[in-house]
Order: C-alpha cells, then sequence, then structure tokens
C-alpha cells in the first residue's frame, strides 16, 4: 500500500465540502481505508484522491523515462530525430516514437512516427514531407498502460533559400524580336527546377505574364531569342529561377525597338 502523508491526505480527507467533519463511523472507515483495509467502494466514498492513491498503489505502474535527441541531417523537406529510452517503465511501453509540429510542445495528437523496438536505448527515424524554412518542435514519445511519457522538446528549421541571378542586358533586338537572359549566382537550397525570362508591356513582369523557359542546372549565364514582340513597344524583362522555396526574380531591364 501506497504511503499517504497524514499531514495533508487525512487532513483532506476528514474535512472535504465545506470543511465540516465526518461522522464518527465514517472517519473510522475513513482512517481504516488508509490502513488498506476497507474496500475500494468504501474509499470512493470517503474521497476520490484516496481511490486515485488506492488504485496507483495496486496497479504498481510507472511510465516510461526518456530523452528527446537533437535533429540531424536536416534538409530542406525532411531531417532525422529521435530518442533515448533511459527506463522502458514499470509496464513495458507498447509503443514508442516521434511526434512533431511547426507549434510548441507537439503531442502524438499532432505528427507521429512510431518506431519499433523495446527496451532501454536510443531510437531514430526520418521524417519526411515538411515544409521549406520552416521551425519544427519535436518530442520522443513512450506509451504503456500508465499513459504517455514524451521527453524534452527541441527544435530545428528546414533548410531553404531562393535562388540568386541577374538579368542580362537585351540585345539583337529587333521589330519583332530580341535576345534575354541571365546569370544564375546562386543555384538556391534546393537547387531550382526551373528557370528563363519574362517579360511585358508593364514593369516588373513575373512567370504569370510572358515567360520563355531555358533548360539547365547550376550556376551559369543563359540567353534566350523571344520573337512575336510589337514594333515600336517598350518591354521590361526579368530572368527568373524557381525552386521548392518559391521564384526569385533578377534586377529589370528594358528594351525597345524604333522603325523609322
Amino acid at each position: 500500500m501506497k504511503h499517504i502523508n497524514r499531514s495533508h491526505k487525512i487532513f483532506d480527507i476528514l474535512f472535504i465540502k465545506n470543511r465540516k467533519p465526518l461522522a464518527r463511523r465514517s472517519q473510522s472507515k475513513i482512517i481504516n481505508c488508509i490502513a488498506g483495509i476497507c474496500t475500494i467502494a468504501v474509499c470512493t466514498i470517503c474521497s476520490c484522491t484516496v481511490e486515485w492513491e488506492v488504485k496507483e498503489s495496486r496497479s504498481g505502474k510507472a511510465l516510461p523515462k526518456l530523452t528527446t535527441t537533437e535533429a540531424t541531417n536536416i534538409t530542406a523537406t525532411s531531417a532525422s530525430i529521435g530518442g533515448n529510452i533511459t527506463n522502458a517503465g514499470t509496464s513495458p511501453y507498447t509503443e514508442r516514437g516521434v511526434c512533431y509540429s511547426t507549434s510548441q510542445n507537439p503531442t502524438t495528437a499532432n505528427n507521429k512516427t512510431p518506431v519499433a523496438g523495446a527496451g532501454t536505448g536510443n531510437f531514430i527515424t526520418t521524417v519526411s514531407g515538411l515544409t521549406i524554412n520552416t521551425t519544427y518542435y519535436v518530442r520522443a514519445y513512450a506509451i504503456n498502460p500508465a499513459g504517455t511519457a514524451y521527453g524534452g522538446q527541441v527544435s530545428f528549421k528546414t533548410s531553404g533559400n531562393l535562388p540568386a541571378l541577374t538579368t542580362a542586358a537585351a540585345t539583337n533586338i529587333t521589330a519583332t524580336s530580341a535576345t534575354l537572359g541571365g546569370n544564375i549566382t546562386n543555384a538556391g537550397t534546393p537547387p531550382y527546377t526551373e528557370r528563363g525570362v519574362c517579360f511585358f508591356t508593364s514593369q516588373n513582369p513575373t512567370i504569370a505574364n510572358n515567360k520563355r523557359v531555358f533548360s539547365g542546372t547550376g550556376t551559369e549565364s543563359f540567353n534566350i531569342d523571344v520573337s512575336g514582340l510589337s514594333p515600336n513597344t517598350t518591354y521590361y524583362a526579368r530572368a527568373y529561377a524557381t525552386n521548392m522555396a518559391g521564384t526569385a526574380y533578377g534586377d529589370q531591364v528594358s528594351f525597345r525597338f524604333v522603325t523609322n
């Protein structure tokens, strides 16, 4: 039977509800209950606090103990996270793993990834499908009949940077065509999947306007011939490159072909 501190538990039980003492007979039953003589039913009548104490002592169950390890192998959309079980609990855990969220103190009600295994020791898993350039909070967890235990919280931020590039001046300008291009100085993280030029008759064109795609990867210069332009018209152009972080644009240039 779990020991109950007389200075707190007995006082709480004898003076429940409006601080009025119970009848002598009821008090006797309560004290006997504390001594482990009465049944659970009597304890329920006496105090729900006592009932909890008795159940806990008779079940003998304790939560596992564990810590959360720092995230490693962090990319734009994935990371390796895990934990270390230092005590499996008095009743062995039935599930362990990691839970994570973009909000602090995640629980198994958020995103979770179970990791197979038993006993004490380290475990690790790789989670994917994460959002680029985002801070995540992680806690390892272990579940046994007593409940769910969590390790301390750690955090990490997925990588992700836009490409960097400049726009080349237009060349070979005719009444209806021109050569446009740019220079990729940083491919971004992760590297871009599309690059090219966009142009329009209004300033600061985007890929939602006219665009021409130029194949290739890495950091290098590229040029594209565009045609079908209107004569005597000013056009604005920007080089662009798109990766998972978004679309980056070079500075704007303008050109115009004037017919006599």
